[in-house]
Parts: C-alpha cells; structure tokens; sequence
C-alpha cells in the first residue's frame, strides 16, 4: 500500500509503515549519469493533501503506482499514476510559471558617435531570452553580453526573456545616447 500522504498506513493489519519516494530526473550531462532527486508529496503541484477512500486503496487494500509528469520549464511537475501501462499526469502549463527577472544594462550607456558599448544582461525564472532594437539575436543564454556595432545615433535596445512556449515573459530597454560633440566657431 502506498503511503505518501502519512507514515502510519500499515498493510494487512501488520502494523508495518512504509513511505513511498517519488523521485524524478534533476539533470543530465552528456556523457555522466543522471542525478536524482526525492519529490516530498508538499513539493507536487496539484497532488492530494487528504486522499480519498480510493486513493492508495485505503478501502480495498490494493496499492497505487503514483508517477510524475514531466517538468514544464520551470520544473513545476503533476502527479498521476500508473494507468493502462503509462503514467496519467499531466504536464502544467508554462503559464504557471513565475514571471521572469531582467537585469539589463549598457556600458557605457553614453558613447560618441561611431562609438560602440556593450550589452550586458542577467535574468531568472526564465529559459531563453531575445534581444531586439540595433541588434538582434535570438535564444540567448540567461546571462551574458554582446558589444554593440557603432552607434550613430540614440538607440533602444530591447531584452525579452521568456519561460517557455505559451510561458511568462518580461522585457527591459536600455538607451544608447550620444554624447553631443560641440564645434569651436
């Protein structure tokens, strides 16, 4: 019998306790092992806190095969369980997803003209950011820079960061100006 929801479920009247460890896949690296990490049930998105009379068959003293989803882009899991040989949860929606954070920042944000500056940004909560305005470049890394082509006039750049397909985003601008150049008359 399954036990998640408390330790003191005994199976067939033998008094024992027994927990069951939901674990899933936490990362892999090309060429090592997957690392594996225990899901408490408190951590699962939408997973009972009190289980009814069919759930780990309290009633009928057969067991249940609980089983997660894969995570969505931020990590967020469902729980299900085993059904007609599969795992029946459900993978949450991007939506669901904490919004994501930018810093995002020029340096030097005032140059001369033919002049250049460098990008600079960091976010969280997010898999892949966009940058846009006097450049643009597509499925950049959550942090890191870009050095800009000569400016020849005041520019907006633009950073989108996004937390998946149909998922949160969030964007920053920041104004390239130009440094007047005043003429001796």
């Amino acid at each position: 019998m399954s036990c998640w929801w408390k330790n003191n479920c005994s199976r067939g009247g033998s008094g024992g306790s027994r927990a069951v460890v939901i674990a899933r896949v936490m990362s892999v690296v090309q060429g090592s092992s997957p690392s594996v990490a225990p899901i408490t049930p408190g951590l699962l998105q939408n997973l009972p806190q009190t289980p009814s009379s069919e759930d780990a068959g309290v009633a009928g003293g057969s067991s249940t095969t609980w089983c997660v989803s894969a995570p969505n882009a931020c990590g967020m899991t469902n729980a299900g369980t085993i059904a007609s040989g599969g795992c029946n949860a459900t993978t949450p929606a991007n939506i669901q997803c904490p919004v994501p954070s930018i810093t995002f920042y020029a340096s030097p944000a005032h140059v001369r003209a033919g002049q250049s500056t460098t990008l600079h940004w960091s976010a969280i909560n997010a898999i892949v950011c966009n940058l846009s305005g006097g450049l643009s470049e597509a499925g950049l890394p959550l942090t890191g820079s870009r050095k800009t082509a000569p400016i020849t006039q005041t520019t907006i750049f633009s950073m989108t960061c996004l937390n998946g397909t149909d998922g949160s985003q969030k964007s920053a601008s920041v104004e390239i100006k130009l440094i007047p150049t005043y003429k001796e008359i």
